[in-house]
């Protein structure tokens, strides 16, 4: 749906039925951001998931992105070295 609040209904049912956590971001989107500016956040997003998670009870070693957003996908590669 590609917004944070349509999308909250369905984020909450998967967590719950999955049993893990679910982050939604709202990040910026074309053309007010221009590109890079989203891959950019999505990357800041997994690196504070990163340096924080752990504090959240989140496993830092099963980050994953949505497949609506396959740069979420490649970047939780780089986001960990």
């Amino acid at each position: 749906m590609n917004n944070k609040d349509m999308d909250d209904p369905y984020c909450r049912y998967l967590a719950n039925h999955a049993r893990t956590v679910v982050v939604n971001v709202n990040y910026s989107k074309a053309p007010e951001t221009p590109f890079p500016g989203a891959l950019e956040e999505c990357y800041q997003v997994m690196q504070w998931l990163r340096r924080n998670g752990s504090a959240l009870g989140i496993d830092t070693r099963k980050i994953a992105g949505e497949a609506k957003a396959p740069a979420a996908i490649l970047l939780q590669h780089y986001a960990c070295c």
